[in-house]
């Protein structure tokens, strides 16, 4: 077996980045010239990887600064190849190896092969490519996983739709109280909107609003013009609103129907199922004059108000619920449940066997029914914890003073 790496061009390594099972939008030629546009490395390069006249695979690999006088040559999600045979796979890292040495002195792979798959009580459900996860190590690659989401995205929540005949039936598989929610935001006059390249200073609006409450980096705005310039129809910016007057409307609608309920009730006989109603009734016209009472606490004067906006990444066999956020005064009205319940039947109605939630954290805090696992794991589905990064210094000058840094 002969492997070699060389350099394609990005046109070519469009043509067949779908060809594999592994392929993914971080190993695009869309996503790299993103990346080149906005000059977020030192170096950027398509290769492919062959044994004589037969394609193994191929990759976007990208250069990083580290120190000041050494690189470190970086794979996201990558390389795109069959992993099922470890010997090839073997073969083709120590390949990978010597073709970016003569670039880079350190270089690291960020896996996006899953490992462990969680049900919903967070037990190990099932053990994935140890053999694989092992063997790498074993090529003495240094392997970590953050479950933080703070430095690679190495546990993601997954739901399969292939199972499913139709989006009722997907619609019964959420939790129950995911079901009333979304019933009442959608009662509500929550609606979805899809934003054209002129909108989309308003998802980057509720992003900027989200990153300074949430303390995360955020890409300039230019970023995301990028993202949907390069990929088009596939990557899909929506927004969720909410129609003021209408849902006013509903309120009052509702207000009226339990006062009305309430004095017709109070005028039949004191019997204990009477009681009951009545007591059913103080409680649904309760909800809503509380409801009421929050909503014009807010002093919205406009006819419709963004809550939440994100972007939806549509590549290869998935739907990646990918990045935005709500503003935190709307939070309580649903925007981020009705884009979801909106792509996940977009997903589905496509043909797209798998709705992936990306980044999910606060796994501790599903004890307490809040957080960001909470929220997606009431959509029905499994966590799912990737192989995370692996990381080979290859120069012995680095290796010593990276140990004297420490």
């Amino acid at each position: 077996m002969s492997i070699e790496v060389k350099q394609i061009s990005l046109d070519k390594f469009e043509q067949r980045q779908l060809d594999f099972s592994s392929s993914d939008f971080m190993q695009s030629a869309a996503f790299a010239r993103t990346q080149l546009s906005m000059g977020s490395y030192v170096g950027l390069e398509a290769v492919e990887i062959s044994d004589g006249d037969r394609l193994i695979g191929q990759s976007i690999i990208t250069y990083r600064p580290h120190m000041k006088f050494f690189k470190k040559a970086c794979i996201y999600q990558g390389p795109l190849m069959d992993y099922s045979d470890l010997p090839l796979v073997k073969a083709v890292i120590y390949a990978i190896e010597c073709y970016v040495k003569k670039k880079a002195q350190i270089l690291e792979f960020h896996s996006s092969i899953e490992n462990l798959i969680y049900n919903d009580k967070l037990e190990v459900e099932e053990e994935k490519n140890k053999d694989l996860f092992d063997m790498i190590c074993e090529l003495g690659f240094n392997r970590t996983i953050d479950r933080t989401g703070s430095g690679s995205i190495d546990q993601i929540f997954v739901k399969r739709l292939d199972k499913f005949t139709d989006a009722e039936d997907i619609y019964k598989s959420f939790y129950s109280s995911l079901r009333g929610s979304i019933k009442k935001y959608r009662d509500s006059h929550i609606r979805i909107k899809e934003l054209s390249m002129d909108e989309l200073p308003e998802f980057y609006d509720i992003l900027e609003k989200t990153s300074e409450r949430k303390s995360f980096f955020i890409q300039p705005l230019e970023y995301f013009e990028t993202i949907k310039a390069e990929f088009g129809e596939d990557a899909k910016f929506l927004k969720a609103y909410i129609d003021c007057e209408e849902y006013t409307k509903y309120l009052d609608d509702n207000i009226a129907l339990f006062e009305n309920r309430i004095a017709e009730l109070s005028e039949r006989g004191q019997s204990k199922k009477t009681k009951g109603l009545i007591t059913d009734a103080k409680d649904q016209l309760g909800s809503y004059q509380k409801r009421k009472r929050e909503f014009e606490s807010l002093n919205i004067t406009e006819p419709t108000v963004n809550l939440s906006s994100y972007l939806f990444m549509c590549y290869g066999n998935e739907v990646i619920f990918l990045f935005g956020g709500s503003y935190a005064e709307y939070m309580h009205l649903g925007g981020a449940t009705m884009l979801n319940w909106e792509m996940i039947k977009y997903a589905h109605m496509n043909g797209y066997p798998r709705y992936n939630f990306y980044g999910t954290i606060e796994t501790d805090q599903v004890v307490n029914s809040t957080g960001n696992y909470n929220f997606k794991r009431s959509f029905g589905g499994n966590l799912i914890l990737l192989g995370g990064s692996f990381t080979k210094t290859l120069s012995p000058i680095v290796k010593f003073l990276d140990k004297i840094r420490k």
